[in-house]
């Protein structure tokens, strides 16, 4: 009885110490992956997830002070024309007003826009749109 529990404890240490070695070359895989769509097929949403490049973070409160989107599906986006035509660069969801949103950008020129679901139909679409803001960030 004892071997075995020596046996599984073993098999405890030797998981504890290749578990984040495996996590460590996934993270390096993907940043590969994203290195390379980057070089291939340019994009700012392929920016935002390498790590040694330059991010800002937006981070704002998204409020209704009209009352006119309670109790709809609302999104803010993110933008840019820097590499391609209306590339959308990050999007935060929420199930009403009154909630923080937080965006990953790279710097550049951004139009931020506000979308809310009003036929409630689940799909936020070009004509749900509520406000526009553009951004410059270096």
């Amino acid at each position: 009885m004892q071997t075995h529990k020596i046996k599984r404890y073993l098999l405890y240490i030797i998981a504890a110490w290749l578990l984040p070695s495996c996590a460590y070359m996934e993270s390096v895989s993907k940043q590969d992956e994203y290195l390379t769509k980057q070089e291939t097929n340019p994009g700012l949403h392929n920016l935002k997830h390498i790590i040694d490049h330059k991010k800002i973070i937006i981070y704002g409160l998204l409020v209704d002070e009209l009352g006119k989107q309670t109790e709809q599906h609302l999104a803010v986006a993110a933008f840019s024309d820097r590499f391609k035509p209306h590339e959308l660069v990050d999007v935060t969801h929420f199930a009403s007003t009154g909630r923080h949103y937080v965006l990953n950008l790279p710097p550049g020129k951004y139009d931020l826009i506000v979308l809310a679901d009003k036929d409630k139909n689940k799909l936020l679409e070009q004509s749900e749109l509520v406000n526009l803001l553009a951004l410059f960030k270096n």
